[in-house]
């Protein structure tokens, strides 16, 4: 760390500062390296030729910028796609480097990253244009879609000083401008490509500054300047800093090169079902919603209005209606939308019933949470259409912090499509709306990264009644239509949005994909058959996504034995009735027939999924069956855990009464019954029986892969007088699978199956462990404790493991649970909980890396990820959480003990200030106790992000130590000896740590040498480190 630029200057033994600024604080460690440069540099010689300096020297607008400073901004006259985010204006700063965001004033320039957010930096350094309107011009020129955007710096001098104790400098003037170093330069935003370029026509320096000559604000050197891009603290991309690079007559092109994948939604809603009861989740994910008030969806086709935003069998297709209405209107998604997270994404679609400027406000979204009438306990997260037509987003942190984005005004016409994305990112303290895929309002207010408690999240209303403080707050629905609403639990970009807006699928029937008809391939006559029809909103089969808003109907026939029912209503997307043929004979057959819909599926036993309007299922006299009582009809298994001794079931000895045509008991008292079980999905199983079955005494039954089961277990069981044997079964395994029973009685033998049925995991075990571990993690590190005082795990955002393991109910791998169907789109995600420190301004920070893992990562039941980091400072825990197996909407859960201490990767130092020891701001003499020099400590992370939580016992620096900071100076007088060495004051340095920042104050002085001397001018450096080891070396 180097405290430079202190020019400390006199006669005889005094010290004298040549500036008005004493100290200047600059972070020479070596910065973070961007993790994902989104922009590639193109240095060739054809740059220079494809892209020719473009002359505004007399047409271009003149901008009359002080030393050190900004424009306000300025309309490009396009929106230019930087970084990935659409911007439409510029601010431009008079030390060679433009913004797209909060701009900044700092002439001493850094390496990267620079702190800042999307900016260009052409040659960051210290110039001085001193308010001439004509040495900084702007233009845009050209035509719709090939329009650029210029910014010429003219002959800009740099800043230098021009005076010591009233006498002129040389090669400076009065204005404090270089008389003989100039710089002229020039930046152009090509609509067109994107491509952004820096020409570079007659320059003084080359990037490298000058050792010799006019004298700059930190003393001579003059270090030079930064030219590159920065979209954030990890994404940019470094030409050079302070080194000679470039050449006059140079051109540099910079080029869009990021390749990004949207993530997969949170939740997804088509809204095109025909009747709403509950509203589909298309994403899989099982967050289904529910319909407030009179709310309907249009079903497909719609009307027109309001027809479709986008039109044809693959489109939109039908959206959600949202009246006027009084009461609630809209749609309740039904999650907690801080399950959804600190960072998130909302797109949709948007036809207002009215024009947008109507004068009335309407609520589009909203899970604010009411927690009492005061502004200091309500929390909000909404989205209005305002009356002016203008778009508002706001909402509040955990501490009460609001940040708001507003668009300009609108006057959209009813019935008219729009494509609306709201994103949030509370970590990097910015929420954006996005119009119709251009970024449309931006909002950043010092948000503490941790979003407020909030409800569920509704479409089309109100969800929070009166919330203290919310600006055009409204119990006005949407009134209108929405659809397409998709949710994500991360930041879009606006590729993602555009990307969303461009979306399409196929309309089908109604929202419908096909229809499944199941019953079983096998029957016993005196049992009734269970027949079920579902409604499949997605082209998974079996069907796991029934349209659960389904209401119509459907028509069954048989060609044997007689249905309950023949006309079936749906009831969440699943219809069911029964088939009884009492009279059958063996081997007799009936052949059920489903009309009125299609396309139409025969899923026979449940699974095995074929084209077809009907299925058939084979009678028989006797048999076995699975019931879930003594004397129940056959019971479809439902999902298991694995592990888990679940029951007790029945296994039913039955056989039809010749007379009565009714069941009774084929088997009575002790008996031995062949078992097995079958691999459904995946369709082979893991090579080792993990099926038990307790009919009395637990036995292990035998394996067999789909469509073929032949190996059975014989197993103790007792029945009844009523043909009734309890049992319990457990499986050591993930996955779909079915149970079958077989036994000979005299001259019949008597068989049956079960419903094939899904076994998920138990839990997830977790193991973390450091980045330097071969291969899985097997020991967890000790438990750090919450009181700052454990040992240290690693640092804030640097890489770590860990292993995941699907485990049964007794902890071994369930080593299927990789395979099977929809392996590739389930993952098991991983997140984060802060448990220490904890209070006010602490963070939760981000957990990064690879937080979604697949199923099929899983080998054997255990899969490892190698690249995690955590943000912050502190302890946590981990937690991975499949939601979704197999298609069914399932949960599994696992979480690590107490997991730390993270501590910073490195120590910032930023700009501040001298208090000299005479006459402040003025001389220091040598032996004087002291100067002061004021400067900003930072703990970061290796993004050289503040790590908010390096406070209390989690701060391991000791601000009040001289020695701690490892201060030292250059150009103090060698000689005559003793030398002049840099020493402690009395005085102690002060400061506290807060949130990660300390303001500090440090005193020092120049020990005096043994004869007078002439005025020096020195660099003071620190390189502050904590017990910990943390220090600036490591950025």
């Amino acid at each position: 760390m180097n405290i430079s630029g202190n020019t400390l200057s006199g006669y005889m033994d005094t010290f004298r500062d040549l500036t008005s600024v004493a100290v200047i604080l600059l972070l020479l460690a070596a910065a973070s390296p961007a993790k994902a440069a989104t922009y590639q540099i193109d240095s060739s010689a054809g740059v220079a030729a494809t892209y020719p300096w473009i002359d505004i020297s007399t047409t271009g607008t003149t901008l009359a910028l002080a030393d050190d400073s900004m424009s306000s901004p300025i309309p490009l006259g396009f929106t230019f796609p930087f970084g990935g985010i659409g911007v439409a204006d510029i601010t431009i700063g008079s030390n060679g480097w433009q913004f797209f965001s909060a701009g900044a004033t700092l002439y001493v320039n850094t390496d990267f990253p620079v702190g800042q957010e999307l900016l260009t930096l052409p040659y960051w350094d210290d110039l001085n244009p001193d308010g001439v309107a004509t040495y900084i011009r702007y233009q845009t020129t050209g035509t719709t879609p090939n329009r650029i955007f210029v910014v010429s710096y003219l002959d800009v001098p740099h800043y230098c000083i021009s005076s010591f104790l009233g006498f002129p400098l040389p090669g400076c003037n009065s204005s404090n401008q270089t008389t003989s170093i100039h710089e002229t330069f020039q930046v152009q935003y090509h609509e067109a490509t994107g491509d952004i370029i820096y020409w570079y026509k007659t320059m003084s320096t080359f990037g490298g500054g000058w050792i010799t000559g006019p004298i700059p604000a930190g003393g001579l050197p003059e270090p030079g300047a930064t030219i590159g891009l920065e979209i954030g603290n990890t994404d940019y991309s470094r030409w050079s800093y302070n080194t000679d690079s470039i050449t006059n007559g140079k051109a540099l092109r910079f080029y869009y090169s990021a390749p990004y994948t949207t993530p997969n939604p949170y939740a997804w809603y088509k809204m095109d079902e025909a009747i709403w009861g509950s509203v589909t989740d298309a994403s899989g994910n099982g967050r289904n919603g529910t319909k407030l008030g009179s709310a309907a969806p249009t079903g497909y086709p719609p009307s027109n209005p309001p027809a479709s935003a986008k039109i044809g069998d693959s489109g939109t297709c039908g959206s959600g209606e949202i009246p006027i209405t009084d009461g609630t209107q809209g749609v309740d998604m039904g999650f907690d939308l801080n399950n959804v997270g600190n960072s998130g994404s909302i797109t949709f679609w948007y036809n207002s019933n009215t024009a947008w400027n109507d004068g009335n406000n309407r609520m589009l979204l909203d899970a604010s949470n009411n927690l009492g009438s005061n502004d200091n306990r309500d929390r909000q997260f909404y989205l209005v259409k305002t009356g002016n037509g203008s778009l508002l987003f706001s909402l509040e942190d955990s501490n009460n912090n609001e940040s708001r984005a507003t668009t300009g005004n609108n006057s959209f016409a009813t019935n008219t499509w729009h494509h609306i994305a709201i994103t949030w990112n509370l970590g990097q303290d910015r929420i954006r709306i996005y119009l119709d895929g251009i970024l449309s309002a931006t909002s950043t207010t010092n948000l503490n990264g941790t979003l407020g408690d909030m409800l569920s999240l509704y479409i089309g209303d109100q969800r929070g009644g009166s919330i203290s403080g919310a600006s055009n707050y409204t119990a006005n629905s949407a009134n209108g239509y929405i659809d397409e609403v998709r949710i994500y639990n991360a930041e879009l970009t606006i590729q993602d949005v555009v990307a969303d807006e461009g979306r399409t699928h196929s309309c089908g029937s109604g929202g419908i994909d096909h229809y499944e008809l199941s019953l079983p391939t096998g029957s016993i006559a005196c049992v009734p058959t269970p027949v079920t029809v579902t409604a499949c909103a997605d082209s998974s089969s079996p069907c796991t996504n029934p349209a659960i808003s389904m209401s119509e109907q459907a028509t069954l026939a048989t060609t044997a034995g007689t249905l309950a029912a023949t006309t079936l209503t749906f009831i969440s997307g699943v219809a069911s009735t029964t088939l009884s043929y009492p009279t059958a004979a063996d081997g007799a057959n009936a052949t059920v027939t489903l009309s009125d819909v299609s396309p139409i599926k025969c899923c026979p036993d449940g699974i095995d999924c074929v084209a077809a309007n009907s299925c058939s299922t084979t009678f028989k006299t006797a048999g076995f069956i699975f019931s879930a009582s003594a004397g129940g009809n056959e019971t479809a298994i439902p999902a298991q855990a694995a592990g888990v001794s679940d029951g007790a079931y029945y296994l039913r000895a039955v056989k039809t009464n010749t007379a009565t045509m009714a069941c009774e008991a084929a088997l009575s008292g002790a008996n031995t019954v062949n078992l097995a079980y079958e691999c459904n999905d995946p369709m082979t199983c893991y090579a080792a029986d993990l099926m038990s079955v307790n009919g009395g005494s637990a036995t292990t039954i035998a394996r067999n892969n789909n469509g073929s089961v032949s190996s059975y277990t014989s197993v103790n069981m007792t029945f009844d007088t009523n043909g009734n044997a309890p049992f319990t079964f457990s499986y050591g395994d993930a996955g779909r699978v079915t149970l079958h029973a077989k036994k000979a009685v005299n001259s019949v033998t008597l068989t049956g199956a079960s419903n094939a049925f899904v076994v998920k995991p138990y839990d997830f075990g977790v193991i973390p462990c450091a980045s330097s571990v071969f291969g899985n993690c097997t020991t967890a590190p000790a438990d750090p404790g919450l009181l700052g005082n454990g040992s240290v795990f690693t640092k804030a955002g640097a890489a770590f493991k860990a292993t995941v393991t699907a485990r049964t109910a007794t902890g071994t791998a369930t080593p299927s649970f990789g395979l099977g169907s929809n392996n590739t789109t389930e993952a098991v995600t991983l997140t984060h909980a802060r448990i220490a420190p904890t209070g006010s301004g602490t963070a939760d920070g981000a957990l990064g890396g690879t937080t979604s893992i697949p199923r099929n990562s899983f080998t054997d039941g255990i899969a490892t990820v190698s690249d995690l980091n955590w943000s912050e400072v502190g302890v946590v825990t981990l937690t991975a959480t499949n939601s979704t197996f197999l298609g069914n909407a399932l949960t599994t859960t696992g979480t690590t003990g107490n997991l730390g201490r993270f501590i910073p990767d490195h120590f910032a130092i930023t700009t501040g200030s001298v208090t000299e020891g005479c006459d402040p701001g003025n001389f220091t003499y040598f032996g004087q106790d002291g100067f002061s020099s004021t400067f900003t400590l930072t703990a970061k992370n290796t993004a050289n992000t503040t790590t908010q939580n390096y406070t209390g016992n989690f701060a391991k620096f000791d601000l009040t130590a001289w020695n701690n900071y490892n201060f030292s100076a250059m150009w103090l007088p060698a000689t005559p000896s003793p030398a002049s060495t840099l020493l402690a004051s009395a005085t102690p340095p002060t400061g506290n740590w807060s949130n990660g920042t300390a303001s500090v104050i440090a005193k020092h002085l120049a020990s005096r040498p043994a004869a007078p001397v002439a005025p020096a001018t020195i660099t003071v450096n620190a390189k502050p480190a904590d017990t910990d080891g943390v220090t600036m070396t490591s950025a």
